[in-house]
């Protein structure tokens, strides 16, 4: 049998005209002109150039006639998985994501694109938000050349907002894997990946990551919003030198007041929590919780798992300065909270019956 790379290479020439059934949009038919790993490539017209459709796009994972039935387990599974996650099923996708995610993070391309993004998100749900980080920069190189769309990212930035670079105890700490070096990953995100890696670095380890940043930031001519927030909020947490810290939290706390009722505020707000709570002096720690209970009471609509980490990360402090009622209390009233959203939406979700 002939391994999915080999017959990207030899590519697959398809004469006659097929149907092919797209999920959630009408069928096309046209010629499929090329199969490879991403999926197929399909011309509707002789004068027109081919359009590329993921197999996760393929309807109920089926292939088109003449296609190679190699393709037949991938077009399943990546249909599975795409579903299952749009149906709210997080942890149904997060197998198919899994098994997926080996042969296409790192790699261009419309399927790579949907594993990137729902790998990172399956992660993100399951509260394993620093292994969300690898999927997530690998959506960037993915990205690259295509009209790409997730939910999750912000346009405007080029963040995911899901993924703030704030964790809980049990992720800090954590080695992130470099770039592949084949992967072609531009300095943009290696920059982002760069920064993850300074919150999540021991102490002793964050001067070298610094270099590393600098050498990088050098490397752009000029840094977008995107990345001066991210900067901010990481540099608010971990920069080694107090007065950077301090200038950070300082743009972090002036963003709670410019970028009220945003995603924006909520991560400053996050950033500002983690940083005071964690600050080597004691009188700055309960300032911290302060700000984790704005985003915990006054935000929480904007992401509730957010909520949720704002709340972790609260109680963490209180345990240790014996006050563990209260910060299980706040667990407590995040997770109340997200199930009332839950609910609300699929209320909404639901057709009348009358």
């Amino acid at each position: 049998m002939m391994s999915l790379a080999s017959l990207a290479i030899l590519g697959v020439l398809l004469l006659d005209p097929v149907t092919i059934e797209i999920d959630r949009k009408p069928a096309v038919v046209g010629e499929v002109v090329r199969t490879g790993p991403q999926g197929i490539s399909v011309r509707l017209t002789a004068d027109q150039p081919a359009q590329d459709i993921a197999w996760y796009e393929l309807r109920g994972g089926e292939l088109p006639d003449g296609v190679p039935r190699q393709f037949e387990q991938v077009a399943s599974q990546a249909w599975r998985a795409h579903t299952r996650l749009m149906r709210g099923d997080a942890a149904g996708a997060m197998a198919d994501y899994a098994s997926m995610s080996q042969q296409y993070i790192w790699q261009a391309g419309r399927q790579s694109l949907d594993v990137c993004d729902g790998y990172a998100r399956c992660l993100i749900l399951s509260g394993h938000r620093a292994r969300a980080i690898e999927p997530m920069l690998a959506w960037y190189l993915a990205a690259q050349g295509q009209d790409a769309l997730s939910p999750d990212v912000d346009q405007g930035l080029r963040l995911r907002r899901d993924l703030p670079p704030v964790f809980s105890g049990d992720d800090l700490g954590l080695q992130l894997d470099p770039v592949p070096v084949d992967a072609q990953a531009d300095d943009r995100t290696k920059l982002i990946r760069a920064y993850y890696e300074l919150v999540l670095a021991p102490e002793f380890d964050r001067q070298s990551v610094i270099d590393s940043i600098e050498a990088l930031q050098r490397s752009i001519r000029a840094r977008d919003p995107g990345l001066i927030l991210l900067e901010q909020a990481c540099f608010a947490q971990a920069h080694p030198d107090p007065t950077q810290r301090q200038s950070a939290r300082d743009a972090l706390l002036r963003r709670t007041q410019t970028q009220p009722d945003s995603w924006t505020e909520v991560w400053a707000r996050l950033a500002l929590g983690a940083a005071l709570i964690r600050d080597d002096d004691p009188l700055m720690h309960d300032r911290g919780v302060v700000q984790l209970i704005h985003v915990i009471v006054r935000l929480s609509t904007i992401d509730p798992d957010l909520t949720l980490l704002a709340a972790q990360i609260a109680r963490e402090h209180l345990e240790a300065t014996d006050r563990a009622q209260w910060g299980a209390q706040l667990v407590h009233d995040a997770r109340k909270n997200i199930a009332g959203l839950n609910q609300s939406a699929e209320r909404r979700e639901t057709p009348n019956d009358d």
